[in-house]
């Protein structure tokens, strides 16, 4: 069964149906537990609407521990 998501696009700022694009970083962090081609990443989703076109984020934030404590 599909479903429609509604929320705020994050480009255009509508109240809308939005879809849900992913981009995903070559970082092993402590906040994502996604894998992608079986290897754990860090990822980031953008909601936008049928009238925006989703782009990378500028600016990332994730979580990680230092190497050393």
């Amino acid at each position: 069964m599909n479903s429609i998501e509604l929320g705020t696009c994050q480009i255009c700022n509508k109240d809308t149906q939005v879809f849900r694009k992913y981009y995903y970083y070559d970082i092993k962090c402590e906040c994502c537990l996604v894998t992608h081609d079986s290897k754990r990443v860090h990822a980031e989703i953008i909601y936008y609407c049928q009238d925006c076109e989703p782009k990378p984020p500028k600016t990332i934030t994730f979580e990680s521990n230092p190497l050393n404590k």
